[in-house]
């Protein structure tokens, strides 16, 4: 179990009861790692670009924060992060996308 102090402590505690959360993601991240996990997945921000800012909101923690959750979330095997590029090679923000139910 993941036991330290996290400022989106109180915030997932708002979210226990919300309808498919994912209750065996709990303790297993810090707290903001698993509000990120639940709005990227559980708000279908999946097929859309999800902006750094506005899961920071969201989630009420800073950007580099939601990175760093992603980033943790895709070491453990839970996402996938597949970068995206313009026809003229610039560099797109990734694309997030689902890596398997744990469950």
């Amino acid at each position: 179990m993941y036991q330290t102090v996290d400022g989106a402590t109180h915030r997932l505690d708002d979210f226990d009861n919300f309808p498919g959360f994912p209750k065996w993601l709990r303790g297993q991240f810090r707290p903001s790692t698993t509000l990120v996990y639940v709005a990227l997945f559980y708000f279908e921000w999946l097929d859309a670009e999800p902006k750094l800012e506005t899961l920071a909101a969201m989630v009420g923690v800073s950007r580099s924060t939601v990175q760093r959750s992603i980033k943790e979330l895709e070491a453990c095997g839970y996402v996938r992060l597949h970068p995206e590029y313009t026809q003229y090679g610039m560099r797109l923000p990734n694309r997030v996308e689902r890596a398997g139910d744990p469950c």
